[in-house]
């Protein structure tokens, strides 16, 4: 895929000098955006100097990997190269401002994206932005480190509240303003036709709707929309510098024939892990660092999925295809596209209390109990999410039995979890 991009910088209405600061650099892959802080001079240092490092260390470690003979690397591996890239930055604006007069606390915001091998790479600090468009859907990839969004996180404070919160502005994460800094990491697929918008919040502070911004950037070249976004933004009061650099992800008839399927069954893989009630809360950026963790695999009609008796340790999710579930050799119940099951043996390894089917050829994607338990090690916010979801889900379960035990005591009662419409099946 070809990438196109187009990027500006403006003063806005009211700042005399422009502390943003961006990167286009197609050779490499790596786009970036900078809003410095410090004070005059000491913000446009800031920026600058994480910009030049973030592209030294990126080259670098590319010469490095070209040379080495060995295999090309992982987007793990290009993951660790960007945030050493911001982490080394921040040590370098760290020192300049305590060796230079009038620079001391200097520090700059910095999302940067590699693209490489078909993959996103994402690295992140700070309250600008990256977003996404994807098939007619805009999502913010990036998570703002700033005073509001820690507070509505939290739960301190309502989207009622924001407006005339005095403390809008303050960062709670900076490149340079201390010696370390930790880094938001991301890695996805990047597919045809995908735009991608890395801006300031010299931008963003004038669009309150989602909706607004995505029909300003999916139509249109790119310079048009660079041009329009900075220009709603000034008159909108330009209150700060304004940054707007976005990409497309472009194809032609020179496209290699397996990008566009490879876009089909990504899409599908997509599709299906929205319909999960477990997933159903999740915004992109967190759907993508789950869907990290599932592996693919495909069953011919007839195959086994998982076996009575069996201790399981995989959820599954069905992207194409039927199962059918059944216990002691009697049917069940038929799932079908979008349904899954295993889900307790994320949590509990124990026999299967059913068998699962292929009827039909069958694809499916798989999350085993080892990767997800290392995954909600890391992210606590995501495991309380996920295991209230999955109680209010055995709640409703359980009162569902109880009903059915009352009226067919002498029938329902062998059946339990399988002969539930409850979309929380364990397997």
């Amino acid at each position: 895929m070809k990438i196109i991009s187009s990027a500006k910088s403006d003063n806005g209405r009211v700042r005399d000098n422009n502390e943003d600061a961006f990167l286009c650099d197609s050779e490499l892959g790596l786009y970036a955006v900078c809003d410095g802080m410090g004070g005059h001079a000491a913000g446009e240092v800031a920026a600058a100097l994480a910009l030049e490092t973030l592209k030294e260390h990126v080259q670098s470690q590319k010469e490095r990997f070209s040379t080495s003979g060995s295999e090309s690397p992982t987007p793990e591996a290009w993951m660790k190269v960007i945030r050493e890239g911001i982490e080394f930055a921040c040590q370098r604006i760290y020192d300049l401002g305590r060796s230079s007069r009038g620079k001391h606390g200097m520090g700059t915001t910095c999302t940067a994206l590699l693209l490489v091998d078909g993959k996103g790479v994402m690295g992140h600090v700070g309250d600008s932005r990256l977003y996404m468009l994807r098939n007619g859907r805009l999502s913010q990839l990036s998570e703002d480190h700033n005073y509001i969004a820690e507070a509505l996180k939290l739960g301190v404070m309502t989207q009622a509240e924001v407006a005339s919160c005095p403390f809008n502005n303050i960062i709670t994460r900076a490149v340079g303003v201390q010696s370390t800094v930790c880094v938001d990491g991301l890695v996805f697929d990047v597919l045809p036709e995908d735009r991608f918008l890395i801006c300031s919040d010299g931008l963003t502070n004038y669009f309150e709707s989602s909706d607004e911004l995505r029909d300003l950037i999916q139509t249109g070249s790119l310079k048009e929309i660079t041009d329009r976004l900075i220009d709603i933004a000034n008159g909108r009061g330009g209150e700060d510098n304004i940054t707007a650099l976005l990409l497309r992800a472009a194809t032609d008839e020179t496209t290699l024939p397996g990008v566009h399927e490879r876009k089909s069954i990504i899409d599908a893989h997509f599709e299906a892990l929205r319909h999960v009630i477990l997933f159903r809360d999740l915004n992109m950026a967190e759907l993508v660092r789950i869907y990290n963790l599932f592996r693919p695999a495909t069953y011919q009609a007839g195959d086994i999925v998982i076996k009575e008796g069996d201790v399981g340790n995989s959820l599954f999710v069905i992207v194409e295809g039927t199962v059918r579930v059944d216990r002691g050799g009697e049917a069940i119940l038929d799932l079908d596209s979008g349904s899954h099951f295993g889900e307790i043996a994320l949590l509990n390894l124990r026999p299967r209390t059913a068998t699962v089917r292929a009827v039909t050829p069958l694809k499916i994607l798989e999350l085993e109990r080892g990767a997800f338990n290392r995954f909600v090690q890391h992210n606590p916010g995501f495991a309380a999410m996920f295991l209230w979801v999955l109680a209010q889900g055995l709640s409703l379960q359980l009162d569902d039995v109880y009903s059915r035990q009352r009226l067919k005591s002498d029938s329902n009662t062998t059946l339990m979890e399988w002969a539930l419409p409850s979309p929380f099946r364990s397997g």
